[in-house]
């Protein structure tokens, strides 16, 4: 009677031993999955989210800010209108943000613009900022006009 009841206790202890281990486990494998999607939001999915975001705000500035830059004024009136010095400030603050997510761009994502298409965005948009006010308002019109329907093209978006 000894013998069975110490086998029977040694089934308990190793079958109490495997549902401690198989807890451990799931602990451990839960830990590990949750850590990992933290990462993956973090590096994957919200540098696209942000990408959409800074999409959506350049169309809306373009499209706000259309009547100022397809319309420039003469450089010595460069004080003349307060709104013209705001839109040439937003189009160079989002130039720096199309900058920012140059650096936060994962190295290997399909829904994000290519880091050259993202310079080439930069670069027009200070364009524009820097053509509000021109010598010659008749050049600039031409060269807005350009720099407008190429940021459309190289950010995919419908031109207006």
């Amino acid at each position: 009677m000894d013998k069975i009841s110490c086998l029977c206790g040694d089934r308990i202890l190793a079958n109490q031993s495997n549902e401690l281990f198989g807890m451990i486990l799931t602990i451990i494998s839960g830990v590990f999955v949750f850590v990992v999607s933290q990462l993956y939001n973090e590096y994957r999915l919200k540098p696209i989210q942000k990408y959409k975001e800074l999409r959506a705000k350049i169309s809306y500035s373009l499209t706000l800010y259309a009547n100022l830059y397809m319309n420039p004024v003469e450089y010595k009136l460069v004080n003349a209108r307060e709104e013209i010095n705001v839109a040439s400030n937003e189009l160079r603050q989002l130039a720096a943000e199309v900058d920012a997510m140059i650096e936060l761009k994962p190295r290997v994502s399909l829904l994000i613009a290519r880091k050259k298409v993202l310079a080439d965005v930069s670069r027009n948009l200070i364009g524009l900022s820097n053509n509000l006010y021109s010598p010659h308002p008749d050049v600039a019109i031409e060269h807005n006009e350009k720099r407008c329907r190429e940021i459309y093209r190289l950010l995919k978006m419908k031109n207006k």
